[in-house]
């Protein structure tokens, strides 16, 4: 892509499993860029000193921000830069470095991890209370407990257990 248009600006948002498995291809394709300005965005990848004057400043600390989940963050951050009309990769990296020094600590929640026999109890106890609350309210519940299960297992122990995909 990037030697067919050796003179565009081409901006690359990639999940950190995406980054890993592209690595080596962005940096033949970085190698041909000549006068091609190539931004990166790739929150929670570790800067690599290959790629390091493509990459931009971001990371979790930016959903604060930019609201959304962090499997989003990347595509919100690349659409908060194309709003604020920024097409130069400088710019770009101002903004972010601006807005990760303003960004608040990431929240570190300390809860205790359940087994599935407990989520599953969990969900069992409180759908029976309420039928309607949904599977999101329920993980909400249970997070505001103090207790920890991610949504996609929280899902499918659900989905076991009660049924449905609500």
């Amino acid at each position: 892509m990037v030697a067919e248009h050796p003179r565009d600006r081409i901006l690359f948002v990639l999940s950190q499993p995406y980054f890993s498995a592209c690595t080596d291809d962005l940096e033949r394709a970085l190698a041909t860029a000549r006068d091609a300005q190539v931004s990166i965005v790739a929150a929670g990848v570790a800067a690599n000193p290959r790629l390091a004057g493509w990459q931009l400043p971001a990371n979790a600390r930016l959903q604060d921000r930019l609201g959304g989940t962090r499997g989003a963050l990347n595509v919100r951050i690349a659409s908060a830069l194309l709003n604020a009309g920024l097409t130069d990769h400088a710019a770009m990296h101002r903004y972010l470095t601006r807005s990760l020094a303003k960004a608040p600590s990431l929240t570190v929640y300390a809860r205790s991890r359940l087994s599935d026999a407990a989520v599953s109890a969990f969900i069992r106890t409180h759908h029976a209370q309420d039928s309607t609350v949904s599977r999101t309210g329920l993980l909400r519940q249970l997070r505001d407990a103090g207790m920890a299960c991610e949504q996609n297992r929280f899902a499918a122990i659900h989905a076991a257990t009660v049924g449905g995909t609500s």
